[in-house]
C-alpha cells in the first residue's frame, strides 16, 4: 500500500462516510473533518492507521448526530417572535454601523448563527477576549435602546416595577431593574 492518499483511497473513504450519515451531502463534510483531525495527529488514513480513520470517521459521525437531535428540539422549544416585536434589518444594520469593527464582526457572526465557541474560533481569540466584546456590545445596545428612548421613538411599554421614576429622582436608568431572561426590544441575545 502506498503512503499516500489516493483518489481510490478516497472514493472508498467517501463511501463508508456516506454510510454513517443520512445525507450524502454531509458525508464529504465528515470526510473532510476527519482529514483535519487525521492531519493534526499527524496520521495519513491509509495503511495500519486505517481502522483509526475510520473509528475517528464513526466518532464524529455519531456526534454530529447527537448534536442534530439536540439541536431539533431547542430550536422547537423557542418562541417565534411577534410581527409588532421584530426589529427592522434597517435598524439592526444601522446600529451595527455604528459600532467599532472589532465590535460589529462579534455582532454580526452571532446574528448569523454562530455560538460562541464558533466565533473565538472564527476571529482567533480567547474566551475572555469574546466575552469582553460580548459586554462591550451589550453596553452599545443598551446605550442605543436608551438614546432612542429618550428621543421618543416608539418602545414597548415597561412593566410597573422597570418604569422610571416620573419626577427624575431616578435620572440613572442603571438602577433600574433589567429583565435578563429576554432581550428587550426583540433584539437578538448573545448568550449560549
Amino acid at each position: 500500500m502506498t503512503g499516500h492518499l489516493t483518489s481510490a483511497h478516497y472514493s472508498d473513504l467517501l463511501r463508508f462516510a456516506r454510510r454513517q450519515t443520512r445525507r450524502a451531502a454531509d458525508a464529504e463534510d465528515l470526510l473532510q473533518e476527519a482529514l483535519i483531525v487525521a492531519l493534526r495527529a499527524r496520521r495519513l488514513p491509509v495503511g495500519e492507521n486505517r481502522a483509526w480513520f475510520r473509528g475517528v470517521i464513526r466518532n464524529l459521525a455519531t456526534m454530529q448526530a447527537r448534536t442534530a437531535a439536540r439541536r431539533i428540539p431547542r430550536e422547537q422549544q423557542m418562541p417565534l417572535p411577534d410581527s409588532e416585536d421584530d426589529v427592522a434589518v434597517s435598524d439592526v444594520l444601522a446600529f451595527a454601523a455604528t459600532l467599532t469593527p472589532r465590535l460589529r464582526i462579534v455582532m454580526l457572526l452571532a446574528i448569523a448563527g454562530h455560538n460562541r465557541p464558533e466565533i473565538r474560533h472564527l476571529l482567533r481569540i480567547s474566551d475572555e477576549a469574546l466575552r469582553q466584546r460580548i459586554l462591550m456590545l451589550r453596553r452599545a445596545w443598551r446605550d442605543a435602546d436608551r438614546a432612542d428612548a429618550r428621543s421618543g421613538n416608539d418602545r414597548p411599554e415597561l412593566p410597573a416595577g422597570e418604569r422610571p421614576d416620573p419626577s427624575g429622582a431616578a435620572a440613572d436608568d442603571a438602577r433600574q431593574p433589567r429583565r435578563v431572561c429576554q432581550p428587550r426590544s426583540g433584539r437578538p441575545s448573545l448568550r449560549d
